[in-house]
């Protein structure tokens, strides 16, 4: 029996559901725009103005601005950093968990993916 490389697996599940194609093409955009914040946000999201109170909105803010004179799409650019931080922490480590759970033994001594008869 031949061996299947990666690619043709992937483009075998694309064709059974072609959500899964959607899904990372989604979660790509939402990548590219959390890693290019600091280039793509107009304004330091921190930033307080006192001239831009509760701003409409306007080609300079395309979001407009909170009660406190901040740009809303810096803030979402850069939110979007934060929620990918924590996702890279929390994923790893539930997956440890589980795992953990799942062995007999007291302490894990490594995250090291097992068969699954080993459950």
């Amino acid at each position: 029996m031949k061996k299947k490389n990666f690619l043709t697996i992937f483009a075998g599940y694309v064709r059974i559901s072609p959500k899964l194609l959607w899904g990372l093409v989604f979660f790509a955009v939402i990548l590219l725009l959390a890693v290019l914040a600091p280039v793509l946000s107009p304004y330091d999201p921190y930033y307080l103005s006192d001239d831009l109170l509760v701003a409409p909105l306007t080609g300079g803010h395309l979001l407009g601005t909170t009660y406190m004179g901040e740009d809303v799409l810096s803030m979402i650019l850069y939110g979007g950093r934060t929620s990918l931080k924590i996702g890279i922490i929390a994923v790893p480590s539930a997956w440890c968990w589980v795992r953990w759970r799942a062995s007999s033994a007291a302490l894990p001594t490594s995250c090291s993916p097992r068969s699954p008869t080993s459950f």
